[in-house]
Formats: C-alpha cells, structure tokens, sequence
C-alpha cells in the first residue's frame, strides 16, 4: 500500500509540475509532446 501511495503523491506532483511550466507559459515543452 505504502508503494502505491508514494507513486500517487509522484503523479500527483508531477501533474502539478506539469502545469505549472504550462500556466508558466511553457508551451513549446508541451509541443514537442504533443
């Protein structure tokens, strides 16, 4: 359980990281994913 808590709070703040580089303005990171 403890596993899959830390990778949900890791895709948690990942998701968050990501957008906040895209509130940022970040978008050409964003095209090269697209």
């Amino acid at each position: 359980m403890l596993g899959c808590d830390f990778h949900l709070r890791l895709l948690i703040l990942l998701t968050y990281f990501l957008s906040s580089l895209h509130v940022a303005g970040e978008d050409s990171v964003f095209s090269d994913w697209a």
